[in-house]
């Protein structure tokens, strides 16, 4: 559906994405993962055609749309800031792309109507922006994009505006649109919950180089450089006296998950209780372990039963699930 090959981008004498090559299947949930200024969204936007490419290619369908201005190419894009025009209601916001295409009005209002429906907006068809929420006006947003046909829609860090339950409310609508209407959707995020939650597959970038290509599972339990492993998930990072304890060299990059360390009363390793969090159904659990800080969560609401600031306890570390680097490739 989209391949992007050997594509670089430069902004002056500056390169931003270095020779990326990629391919995304059509129907896939694609995500750009990264942190600011890594480049994902730049890779984005010249998908879209609103970036200048420096050399490579971009093909959609087979046919190369590299020089081929933004308007041509059939990409919707959903942006950050939802872009929609106050002055307008909600279905003149949705309808106004169809218009501009001349559409005939009978056929406007049916697929208006039918794109209101599937984003659960109909019921506002006649308000304006001004009187939605912030969900609701992303929902429009994604409405005016699909209304149109796009073979492609791109998502420019759609939910980063929204507060914590609404956008984990649209995180599981924008997934339920796209695998009941079908299209490529490729989204942009520094968030790893959204993204491990909502994706087919991710690219991970570091520096505008494609560090890892996977599904959430791969990325997490199988990160291919320590970049990934630190930026995929909670990770405890071992320093030389932790790695001596539990047999590995010291010359070895090596990493815990803070689900691979749980608390047993006759856990192999002593530690010392430095920090509790209570945050519900878990809590956070920070412990001193061979002169090293390590986090780890405990499940249940009685999780912290008989537990206090600096209290020895005992430890059980799982030796088959710490991540070991050699010179940046993982080996374990």
């Amino acid at each position: 559906m989209i391949s992007i090959r050997n594509l670089n981008i430069c902004y002056g004498q500056t390169e931003v994405v270095p020779d990326l090559n990629v391919d995304i299947a059509r129907g896939e949930f694609f995500t750009l993962l990264g942190p600011s200024g890594c480049g994902k969204t730049t890779v984005l936007r010249a998908i879209a055609g609103f970036v200048p490419v420096t050399s490579g290619q971009i093909l959609l369908d087979g046919a190369d749309v590299t020089r081929q201005p933004a308007e041509q190419r059939n990409v919707g894009i959903v942006f950050q800031n939802y872009a929609l025009f106050a002055h307008m209601s909600v279905r003149e916001n949705v309808s106004f792309g169809l218009k501009v295409a001349k559409k005939k009005g009978a056929e406007i209002k049916t697929s208006v109507d039918r794109m209101l429906e599937a984003t659960d907006i109909l019921e506002h068809a006649d308000k304006k922006p001004e009187a939605l929420s912030g969900g609701q006006q992303q929902r429009v947003a994604i409405a005016r994009s699909l209304v149109m046909g796009p073979q492609v829609l791109l998502f420019d860090e759609p939910l980063s505006n929204l507060d914590a339950r609404v956008r984990d409310d649209m995180r599981k609508e924008i997934k339920r649109l796209q695998r009941e209407l079908g299209f490529t959707a490729v989204f942009v995020t520094h968030d790893q919950e959204e993204a491990l939650s909502m994706s087919d597959r991710l690219l991970v970038f570091n520096k505008g180089v494609a560090d890892q290509i996977g599904t959430s599972r791969d990325l997490y339990s199988k990160p291919a450089t320590p970049f990934v492993c630190e930026f995929i998930g909670a990770s405890n990072k071992l320093e030389i006296k932790t790695k001596a304890a539990l047999g590995i060299d010291a010359a070895t990059l090596a990493y815990i998950r803070p689900e691979e360390i749980a608390l047993a009363k006759d856990g192999e390793h002593a530690a010392t209780i430095t920090d509790i969090d209570f945050l519900g159904p878990i809590s956070a659990i920070e412990v001193r372990f061979q002169d090293e800080l390590l986090h780890f969560s405990a499940v249940g609401s009685d999780a912290l039963h008989g537990l206090a600031l600096g209290q020895e306890v005992r430890l059980n570390i799982d030796r088959k699930k710490i991540l070991c680097f050699e010179k940046g490739v993982l080996v374990q």
